[in-house]
């Protein structure tokens, strides 16, 4: 092997560096080199990971929202309650017409 010529952990991504321990490891204790390819094959497929951001995104947004509504639901209860009643109130009442005198 040259000098220099392999790579170390600060010149490959995590991603390298981790493959090759690993790979180090397995061949160790005997691993099948099919099961080798298989595990290398698995920490290498990133498909669906731009879909799980977009979902993680989401629910980083969506879980504080509903512990809100959970911590005030009484709070907006009375709230929504006394629209409610101002709304009905305004329409039991006489409707008249607006007059037209210009």
């Amino acid at each position: 092997m040259i000098a220099g010529s392999r790579k170390g952990p600060a010149q490959g991504s995590w991603i390298e560096v981790r493959a090759m321990l690993l790979s180090r490891c397995m061949r160790r204790i005997g691993a099948p080199s099919g099961w080798l390819r298989a595990l290398r094959a698995f920490h290498g497929d990133e498909r669906g990971a731009e879909g799980l951001e977009k979902l993680l995104i989401l629910a980083a947004v969506a879980l504080p929202l509903l512990g809100l509504l959970i911590a005030f639901r009484n709070n907006i209860r009375v709230w929504v309650e006394g629209i409610w009643e101002d709304v009905r109130a305004e329409g039991e009442e006489e409707w008249e017409p607006p007059d037209d005198d210009f």
